[in-house]
């Protein structure tokens, strides 16, 4: 800007410029720093700053926002740590192009992670933190089933444990099927179209589920 001869006092910012006796002064409102006189008429260009003249306690709420901030006008070095929380980041406004590689810690996170030497025993480990469940069979056989005879049986796994499947052989020629029965049962029936008595077994296969 341009500073003329006008005997009249100018308040830039934190600068006050002055017309006295024949010459400019230019003082610093705020921290005390050197005087600078000046003789003459004189051009300002660009900004006039001092460290610390400016705080946030001189800004209005709300007086700053993002329109008036040019863009990389701030930088890490300029944010003290513990300055910006969550409340304070809009959610979204944070990508993984915005994280560089391996700038995160499982310091940073706000539990425990588990890294890949702890997650390979835990997978090594198939006992203690997710054992194999085991499989069984229970079979049950009828006999002496008559010529014309209908029978029905259900074979059930041991509490708790769940039943998979199951089946029926007959011993005869018979008319026969299963099902499930519930959960951990499996029922099966037989009519017997045989001229001689006959059996049948019957099965469940059964998955031990009990911890």
């Amino acid at each position: 800007m341009n500073l003329t001869r006008n005997g009249l006092i100018i308040l830039i910012s934190i600068i006050a410029v002055v017309f006295v006796g024949g010459m400019f002064t230019v003082a610093y409102a705020g921290p005390i720093l050197p005087m600078i006189t000046l003789a003459g008429d004189v051009t300002i260009t660009g900004d006039m700053t001092c460290p610390g003249c400016v705080d946030s306690g001189d800004l209005g709420f709300g007086a700053v926002n993002v329109l008036n901030i040019n863009n990389d006008a701030v930088r890490a070095v300029h944010i003290l740590d513990g300055q910006v929380g969550s409340a304070e980041i809009d959610t979204g406004a944070v990508g993984t192009s915005e994280i560089a590689d391996g700038s995160i810690s499982s310091a940073d996170l706000a539990f425990d992670t588990a890294n890949q030497a702890e997650l390979d025993a835990h997978a090594a480990n198939t006992v203690a933190h997710h054992p194999i469940p085991s499989v069984y069979t229970v079979t049950e056989t009828i006999d002496s089933i008559s010529p014309g005879t209908f029978a029905l049986v259900s074979v059930s796994c041991a509490p708790g444990d769940l039943a998979t499947g199951g089946g029926q052989f007959p011993s005869v020629n018979a008319a026969s099927g299963s099902n499930p029965h519930g959960t951990n049962s499996w029922r099966a029936f037989m009519l017997n179209n045989d001229v001689t008595p006959g059996s049948m077994i019957v099965y469940v296969v059964c998955l031990d589920i009990t911890p």
